[in-house]
């Protein structure tokens, strides 16, 4: 366990706010961790359909709103350019407030985990915002205080900051095996990750060059000297090599022409290509006809209706409970509270429905 000792809120350095941990400017260039859930982030992200549920998530979150009210005997009332709100709105000199949440989302779902980190000036207020990379940090541990601060550590080579958990947003999924560690949806989708990835490689390989399953056999009569079948071949692929097509001229019974029985379409692994789609998106939330090429405008409208409910929504009202939990309350007292604007889209019919109802009545 690291030193109570080590326990310090990081301060902005002399160029006014950027982040000056050990190793945390090389980040970006690690490539050396050897963590399984860091491996598994990586072998995801390669499959085109986690990286698009991913990012279609991430879209549809960026657009939230921070919301801070405050609790009064009538209940929660509005506040108008609370700090809280106004620093999520610009979290720091180099991120918006789209690509933190965005940061967090692709955290959320890849590693299961993700921070926020609220920097503090010389004085002790917090001024900026910065996402961690959720493979480098984690909590620490404590019987009496559940976390009694988080190890930040950049790279392998770097020294271990201890964090106090009054700076450190902590997000992560359920996970029945380790409360303090989120489950993820690879452990339920990774079989079809690597089906996925496996299907896309052999299919590459076959088109590579010296890799490939010839169309047909051409044979020819069994007595042809080596160098007469070297000839053949040699004329063969000068006259119908590449992209040219045209019409072969032999003595009957001098040549004989077997084509191969696999066709294009065992090559494309469509049916298998689809049922991997459809255990991805159906481990994050994605209803089967999301992504449909068939599907009319009203289906698509659905489907993005029932994603945004069951895949983003509940993500930002997870990151709102937990910034209430562990940030606001500390940093801005308990009578207030964050909490995103309702991004679920209207059900227009319904909406028509309910005031023609009430209009009827009146």
């Amino acid at each position: 366990a690291p030193d109570p000792g080590q326990f310090y809120p990081p301060q902005p350095n002399q160029w006014g706010g950027y982040v000056s941990w050990p190793g945390w400017t090389a980040f970006e260039s690690r490539g050396n961790s050897n963590t399984v859930d860091e491996k598994r982030a990586k072998l995801a992200v390669q499959s085109p359909w986690v990286f698009s549920d991913i990012q279609a998530i991430a879209n549809e979150a960026s657009a939230a709103e921070l919301v801070v009210k405050e609790r009064k005997a009538g209940g929660l009332e509005d506040i108008d350019n609370h700090d809280a709100e106004m620093l999520w709105e610009s979290p720091n000199p180099h991120m918006g407030r789209s690509f933190l949440i965005s940061f967090w989302v692709w955290s959320y779902i890849l590693a299961t985990k993700s921070y926020l980190y609220w920097m503090p000036d010389s004085s002790g207020k917090i001024t900026e915002i910065w996402p961690i990379p959720p493979f480098m940090i984690a909590p620490i541990p404590d019987e009496k205080d559940f976390i009694k601060g988080y190890a930040f550590k950049a790279t392998p080579g770097s020294p271990v900051i201890v964090i106090p958990p009054e700076y450190i947003t902590f997000s992560h999924s359920v996970n029945i095996f380790d409360v303090r560690d989120g489950l993820g949806f690879m452990v339920a989708a990774m079989l079809g990750i690597e089906s996925d990835l496996a299907m896309e490689r052999w299919n590459r390989n076959f088109f590579e060059e010296s890799n490939g399953i010839p169309d047909g056999l051409i044979s020819v009569p069994r007595d042809t000297l080596d160098n007469d079948l070297i000839r053949i071949r040699q004329e063969v692929r000068d006259y119908f090599g590449g992209t040219k097509r045209g019409v072969g001229v032999a003595r009957a019974g001098d040549m004989e022409y077997k084509a191969w029985s696999r066709s294009q379409k065992e090559i494309e692994f469509k049916e298998g290509i689809e049922l991997v789609s459809k255990i991805i998106g159906r481990t994050l939330g994605f209803p089967d006809g999301y992504w449909s090429e068939t599907a009319n405008r009203a289906n698509a409208e659905q489907a993005r209706k029932t994603m945004i409910a069951g895949a983003v929504w509940p993500l930002l009202v997870r990151l709102s409970e937990d910034m209430n939990a562990q940030t606001i309350r500390r940093w801005w007292g308990e009578q207030y509270r964050a909490s995103f604007k309702d991004i679920r889209p209207e059900d227009r019919e319904l909406k028509l429905k309910e005031m023609t109802f009430f209009s009827t009545i009146e």
